[in-house]
């Protein structure tokens, strides 16, 4: 007995097997592929697509398959009689998956807006977006130029969960009405909006990590700018040779890989520099400076190591001692080791205690340990990739209010300090991050800003206008939760 689409599957095998109009699609599909991949590669789409498939990837048939072609036609049919094999626009079909739905809405753009790219080959013909309660894609139809002037094709940008869920309810749809049971469209239909609410959920994270990420940045360069400052004029000429050096490669160190010539031509530039000359503050300063450039963060124990030989060579007695204690301290939290930076802070603290006639370099110590205490509490509480999930544990509950307790116990000293306009910006910094209501958060704000106002002209200036910027930001992220 002949199929209910026979006389459609006739047709269809007439307009395909005529002119070699197959094989014609087969490389009109071909030649979208091969353009989409070029955009692929693009940097402002390479971490967009997951990847690009065409109906050629299936390892059954490389265009539509002939059968469910006939069943569109028929099913067309039915409300326009003069419909034909020609008018079916997905013969020939790719898919661009992305990783998350704000991917998707980027790469539509990226077409739409580049035909120039494309216009030799094919045309966009129509663009609509499909979103419904189970499913969310745009669908392109695509008309062929030149030799491929009668091929149509459809290309659909969707996510990845989308394309996976599509591949395993996809032929379900082709089987005549009533083959499908009701509740097995209802259980299909439901997984189809789970999966969908799941998409939308990744994206929210990929937001909070990339904002995380985003302030982590924020605090390394602004801790690198804060160290080209420092060099003064009389960094000796072989140092400041290895810091050009680093200025001249530093895009290049930023991404090398850990065993590149990069890495190791300037790792071999520091040894052979303490080798020659020994370590000393200077030096140190550009060994943090090439650590932060590295988000791996696979120079940290390198330059802290650095850090460590250099202070080995100052006896405990002598003043700069502290002072060289206080810039591990400050290198340990640019580079986010932050329990290591604590308890050398307790250290540092205890020695401005011993010391007679401390009270100046006390204060500091007081206030720089609650400000380490309060990185510490915001990178457990709120940094979504490193830490974020931990606000209420013991340990971090503790290091919040032992900042705030500190700075209570010692605002008052505050201003009378000739290091006024510092202490109060680390004051600002500690209520910012670890501020327990909306106020405290605000007050912080309001006392950076004017420790930024205060210090114009003064030699600290450019250190507190470097870090302004991320604090202002930790301020508005913090105060969007209590909301």
């Amino acid at each position: 007995m002949a199929r209910i689409y026979h006389a459609e599957l006739g047709e269809v095998n007439n307009y395909l097997d005529s002119h070699d109009k197959a094989k014609r699609y087969q490389e009109y599909q071909d030649a979208i592929l091969n353009k989409l991949r070029e955009f692929a590669e693009q940097p402002e789409l390479s971490n967009r697509i997951h990847d690009v498939i065409s109906r050629a990837s299936s390892p059954h048939e490389p265009l539509k398959s002939r059968k469910k072609i006939a069943l569109k036609l028929r099913k067309w049919r039915k409300t326009n009689l003069k419909a034909k094999v020609s008018d079916v626009h997905d013969i020939a079909g790719l898919t661009i998956s992305c990783p998350y739905p704000s991917d998707v809405e980027i790469v539509q753009k990226y077409i739409l807006d580049n035909s120039d790219k494309y216009k030799t080959i094919f045309s966009v013909k129509s663009c609509r977006e499909i979103d419904r309660s189970d499913y969310r894609a745009y669908h392109f139809e695509l008309h062929g130029k030149g030799k491929f002037i009668s091929c149509k094709a459809e290309m659909q940008v969707k996510t990845v969960f989308a394309k996976s869920w599509g591949l395993k309810t996809h032929d379900l749809t082709y089987k005549p009405p009533g083959d499908i049971d009701a509740r097995l469209q209802m259980h299909i239909d439901k997984l189809g909006h789970i999966l969908k609410i799941v998409d939308d959920q990744s994206e929210i994270v990929k937001d909070l990590i990339e904002q995380a990420w985003t302030l982590d940045k924020k605090r390394r360069d602004a801790a690198q700018r804060s160290l080209l400052s420092s060099f003064g004029p009389g960094i000796n000429s072989e140092l400041e040779t290895i810091l050009d050096r680093w200025k001249d490669i530093e895009k290049e160190i930023v991404t090398a890989p850990v065993n590149s010539d990069t890495i190791m031509e300037f790792d071999h530039l520091l040894t052979e520099y303490v080798e020659k000359n020994g370590t000393s503050h200077e030096f140190c300063r550009l060994a943090c400076l090439y650590a932060l450039s590295r988000p791996s963060r696979d120079r940290n124990d390198f330059a802290l190591g650095l850090i460590d030989d250099w202070i080995d060579t100052i006896p405990v007695t002598d003043k700069s001692y502290r002072n060289a204690q206080v810039f591990l301290c400050n290198a340990l939290m640019s580079l986010s080791e932050y329990e290591e930076c604590i308890d050398r802070s307790k250290a540092i603290v205890k020695i401005a205690e011993s010391e007679p006639a401390a009270s100046d370099p006390l204060l500091a110590a007081k206030l720089n340990h609650a400000y380490y205490l309060s990185e510490a509490f915001y990178h457990r509480a709120f940094d979504e990739p490193v830490g974020a999930g931990e606000k209420d544990t013991e340990e971090t509950v503790q290091c919040g209010q032992e900042a705030l307790a500190l700075v209570a116990d010692w605002r008052s000293k505050i201003e009378a300090s000739p290091k006024r306009d510092q202490l109060m910006d680390t004051l600002g910094a500690v209520l910012i991050s670890c501020g327990e209501t909306e106020a405290q958060v605000r007050e912080g704000l309001d006392i950076c800003r004017d420790a930024l106002a205060s210090s114009r002209g003064k030699a600290g200036h450019e250190a507190i206008s470097t870090f302004f910027s991320l604090h202002e930001r930790r301020a508005f992220v913090r105060l969007l939760q209590f909301e």
